[in-house]
């Protein structure tokens, strides 16, 4: 009895991850009715990490074969043992009109709590000063349900306002929710901001040399000169000494390794995405300087230069410099939080994983790639499903993943891209079998 594990993320515009781990697992119980699947819809941390959180509650589970109710060392069938509660806040928007944010709140659906344990277990070898305490809720946002793009019309005004607000209001939402993780995923942001907005929210303030509030974006900051924090949440104000505890921390999870400033910055690289042309992308880029000299002022061990402090606008670089936060890999949040490792770990003869787009990105370890080099470092085979291949199949066989089939090759009718989105789970399906068909 072959026993499969199936990690797809999201197929953009056509399929939830959760949605595609269905399709899959239809697929491989087509070509071998009695294998074993177990189904973990996986993110890198950016847009679709609350539908992951959610769904993973519902569907990280074991199925088929003769042991349909049990995991494989015979107990609980979900690695993700944890209920998780959709919840909404009224944000302010990246422009400043209100809307409604979803976000998760995750508690253990039984005493032991090992959701917890895991992010533990990570955030201590990620450097968190405090992954040896217990941990008794999980929150999950999404910067993009608060303060992203899709709040905007990206243009040059709209670049140099843009601010992070609205996610700092989720964060106290959770706060005060009884959080005391918050897995905050910051992919498709319209700030760039430095995380200042965010962290007003939460109750510091940000003063030009007169005392005064600066005005709120990227542009703002380029007055600012004091940060005050006297009225920040203390929950989770950063420790400055062993003798300080804190009960809050904020994971930022990331795939952008990119500094805050210089040509590989928060302003150069992103800011065009929001708009911004080379005077927008100047006058950001001296905002966030700006911004870099505050907090450095406010933490002397905060570095501009360290990797993911430009992810998001520069998000990161204020909620680490100031909170009890720290950045890491997205999918490695997600694989510690929906149990991927503690699956793997069990043991499985095939991993099956896939996205919307298979191309040079993702060779540089996102999802579908992340995945299958966890599962080879056990001795684990993985192939993939992808709505489109743009990569050539020995550098994905370099890449831990041995087999692809992308949508045009089960199509009915090849290179309508409407056709393929619109049946996308159909298509999905079918290109499982025949994989897990031509792995056999």
């Amino acid at each position: 009895m072959m026993r499969v594990l199936i990690a797809p993320d999201k197929f953009k515009g056509s399929l939830t991850a959760a949605e595609a781990a269905e399709a899959m697992e239809r697929g491989v119980k087509r070509a071998l009715p009695r294998a074993e699947c177990t189904t973990i819809p996986v993110s890198d941390g950016g847009e679709g990490l609350i539908e992951v959180a959610l769904s993973t509650s519902r569907r990280g589970r074991v199925s088929g074969g003769d042991n349909a109710h049990a995991g494989h060392d015979g107990g609980s069938a979900s690695y993700a043992d944890y209920d998780a509660d959709l919840r909404v806040t009224r944000v302010r928007g990246p422009l400043g009109d209100d809307h409604d944010a979803r976000w998760v709140l995750i508690k253990p659906a039984h005493s032991n709590g090992s959701h917890a344990g895991r992010i533990d277990e990570f955030t201590e070898s990620s450097g968190s000063p405090d992954g040896n305490e217990g941990h008794d809720s999980i929150a999950v946002i999404e910067m993009a349900e608060a303060s992203g793009l899709a709040w905007i019309t990206p243009g040059p005004d709209a670049s140099l306002r843009a601010d992070s607000y609205g996610t700092g209001q989720l964060i106290r939402a959770a706060v005060d929710a009884g959080a005391t993780t918050i897995i905050c995923g910051i992919g498709g942001s319209a700030c760039t901001d430095g995380g200042s907005g965010a962290l007003r929210a939460l109750g510091a303030r940000i003063l030009d040399g007169d005392g005064n509030d600066v005005a709120f974006g990227g542009k703002g900051l380029c007055d600012a000169s004091v940060i005050d924090t006297s009225n920040l949440i203390p929950d989770l104000r950063l420790r400055h000494s062993d003798s300080e505890t804190h009960q809050v921390r904020i994971i930022i999870a990331t795939d952008v390794s990119n500094p805050l400033l210089g040509d590989d910055g928060a302003a150069a690289v992103y800011a065009p995405q929001k708009g911004a042309g080379p005077e927008e992308i100047d006058a950001l880029e001296k905002g966030l300087s700006q911004w870099a000299t505050c907090l450095s002022r406010f933490n002397a061990d905060f570095d501009p230069a360290n990797e993911g402090m430009g992810a998001a606008g520069g998000f990161a670089s204020g909620l680490t410099a100031l909170c009890s936060a720290v950045t890491v890999p997205g999918f490695d949040a997600v694989a510690q939080l929906n149990g991927f490792d503690d699956a793997l770990g069990a043991g499985a003869d095939l991993l099956i994983v896939g996205e919307g787009s298979l191309d040079k990105q993702t060779l540089s370890g996102k999802v579908p790639v992340a995945a299958a080099r966890r599962a080879e470092a056990r001795g684990i085979p993985a192939v993939a499903v992808a709505g489109a291949v743009n990569v050539q199949k020995d550098e994905l066989a370099d890449a831990g993943i041995s087999d692809v089939i992308g949508l045009a090759e089960i199509s009915d009718r090849a290179g309508d891209k409407d056709d393929t989105i619109q049946h996308a789970a159909e298509y999905v399906e079918r290109a499982t079998e025949k994989l897990v068909r031509r792995f056999q």
